[in-house]
């Protein structure tokens, strides 16, 4: 199982377009924490599409995604697909630009 938030952003950014039953697969390699910091991580680049830092205190998006339901995970992948690895990718420079660890979602 991969340890962190890190490891599974490389994996959906590596892996492309999925099938929502490949994507759970995936998913089922994580811990449910990464899992909900994946997901996090997601919205939070989907969200920062037109910036290069973070809107916020990297603290504001803790829990950002709590409304969606675990068992909902592999179909939100599964629906964004194609746009899953740009919004990975701009979470992750992000938060970087921002001093922001990522494993803190």
């Amino acid at each position: 199982m991969a340890s962190t938030v890190y490891d599974a952003i490389q994996d959906f950014i590596s892996a492309g377009r999925l099938s929502e039953s490949e994507a759970a697969d995936l998913l089922s390699r994580y811990s449910s924490k990464v899992q909900e910091q994946l997901i996090c991580a997601m919205y939070l680049g989907n969200a920062h599409l037109d910036y290069t830092e973070l809107k916020e205190r990297g603290d504001n998006y803790i829990g950002y995604t709590d409304h969606i339901p675990q068992s909902d995970y592999a179909k939100k992948i599964y629906e964004k697909n194609t746009n899953v690895p740009r919004y990975l990718e701009k979470a992750l420079e992000c938060a970087r630009n921002s001093e922001f660890d990522l494993t803190r979602l």
